[in-house]
């Protein structure tokens, strides 16, 4: 029987990412993995891949059949996922949201200039 849930590419195999599969896995929706290095903390809860998360001949087929693609952190390769995302996929948060958060400096402005009170 075919899951009813979407399939969820998780770029990044840490902690952050082991929470995000456990919570994916409770609630019956099947999470994937892409790691740079063996992810030891995911492994269990996941469908998981190793390779180069920067090369779009690796990027390509583990988002082939997912529905929605994240990131565990803002460091992971959102830029180059979105290069090459097919198009019934979506990628979240935007890359645009990840390049204000990389930077707290650039992120704190931005907030600033929303209105959001931010510490001096």
């Amino acid at each position: 029987m075919q899951s009813s849930f979407p399939t969820i590419g998780i770029l990044g195999g840490g902690q952050l990412g082991k929470m995000m599969a456990a919570e994916a896995v409770r609630m019956g929706i099947p999470p994937k993995l892409l790691s740079p290095k063996d992810a030891g903390p995911m492994r269990p809860y996941s469908e998981t891949h190793v390779g180069d998360w920067t090369d779009p001949d690796v990027l390509r087929p583990f988002m082939a059949d997912c529905d929605v693609v994240t990131v565990e952190s803002e460091w992971a390769p959102a830029e180059e996922a979105s290069k090459v995302l097919p198009n019934k996929v979506s990628l979240w948060p935007s890359t645009r949201t990840l390049s204000l958060i990389k930077d707290k400096g650039v992120q704190k402005q931005h907030l600033s200039d929303a209105g959001c009170p931010v510490p001096e």
